[in-house]
This record gives C-alpha cells, structure tokens and sequence, in this order.
C-alpha cells in the first residue's frame, strides 16, 4: 500500500497514537531498556524517517504515555471519590492505593521519569508535557479536597508528589525478580514479600493523619 503522508492535524494525532500503541505493544513484552526508535518503527504502518517527524527519541514517545495514563489515573479517581466521600481515612487511603496499583505501568515509568525521561527530551515536547501535568495534578487535587475539605490546597500538593514519590520506590521493591528474593535467602535473612497496597495504604493514613494535626 502507497504511502500516504499525514496532512490534517487528526491525521497527525492518528499517527502519534499508532506510535504510542507500538511503543506500549513492546513495553509490554521488552525491558524498557531494549526498546529503540528501531524496534517502535518495526510495528508502523510508516517508516522510522516518519517516525523522526513526531518523536526524535523514544523517551519523547514514553513522555505522551505517561501523559496519557495519568489522564486515564485521573479519571479513575474521579469516578471512585465525586460525590462519594469516604466513611474514614483508613477507607479513603485504600481505594486510593487500590486505583494507584491497577495503573502499574504508570508507577513504573514515573520512576523513570525524573531520572532519565525527561533528560532526553526536547524542552518544547518536555514543556507541553508539563502543562498538561500540572492541570491533571489540579484535578487530582479537587479529588483530594472533596474527601478532606480542612486540608489547604497546598497541603494536599505536598501529599500527592510525596505519594507519587514513595511508590515510586515502592512498586519495585513490591516487584522483586526470583535472583533478588533468592539472593535475600543466600544473605541469611528470610525473604518477606511486600504488600504495595498494604504499603500505600499505610503511607497515605500516616500523611494525611500528619497534615491534619
């Protein structure tokens, strides 16, 4: 089939989105650090140099997914918290770690996000991004702020990037691979699996509880 090239911006978002879907195709079954520009264009109905128009590393690529599913995270907590307040903090913090674990792949990647991603990534692609963080973190917030209306809007910012912090280093420690949990055993300690909701959960109460006081 020809090669047809994208004209109309809704031609252009079709493209990125087959991109992103490639890109999300080999996440799933690829470490993310054997995943190329390369490997993307393999799975595209266009070729890499195409490719090269609307991402120039795959880290740019990994930044819209991001993005994207904390678009999807947002609307997760907005169906499970408006217009439903929770009966206690115990309540609230465990359909909070509840919602945050079924979005692993975003947990993961946000682990990345500070420490690489964002290094390799051109600052408009990186600016663009920011902008539209930042506005899904305001809406996250309001959540917030309906289940606690005593807390100030900046407390509630502190509490969200403290969590997004902590479960990032969380979410591998959750994940350890046999070698690791073998290793623990070879060290002469008894390997204790952890419990990433449990875990959350935990943190949550304790730094709400702390923002109340």
């Amino acid at each position: 089939m020809e090669f047809e090239r994208a004209r109309t911006q809704e031609q252009k978002n079709v493209r990125v989105m087959e991109i992103v879907e490639a890109a999300i195709k080999q996440y799933n079954t690829t470490p993310y650090e054997h995943i190329t520009l390369a490997s993307i264009s393999k799975d595209l109905s266009f070729s890499r140099v195409n490719l090269y128009k609307y991402f120039k590393t795959k880290e740019e690529i990994f930044l819209k997914i991001i993005e994207l599913d904390i678009y999807r995270l947002s609307d997760k907590l907005r169906l499970i918290f408006t217009g439903q307040p929770s009966k206690n903090l115990q309540a609230f913090a465990d359909k909070w770690a509840a919602a945050l674990h079924s979005q692993g792949r975003l947990i993961e990647l946000i682990s990345r996000l500070f420490a690489d991603i964002e290094k390799n990534t051109a600052v408009d692609k990186l600016a663009a991004f920011k902008t539209a963080y930042y506005e899904l973190n305001e809406d996250i917030l309001d959540i917030v702020k309906e289940q606690f209306p005593s807390l100030s809007k900046s407390q509630i910012g502190s509490f969200i990037f403290s969590q997004y912090a902590f479960m990032a280093g969380l979410y591998p420690m959750c994940r350890e691979s046999e070698s690791q949990k073998n290793a623990v055993e070879m060290a002469g300690h008894k390997y204790v699996p952890r419990d990433f909701v449990k875990e959350l959960s935990s943190f949550v109460v304790t730094y709400i509880r702390g923002l109340e006081k």
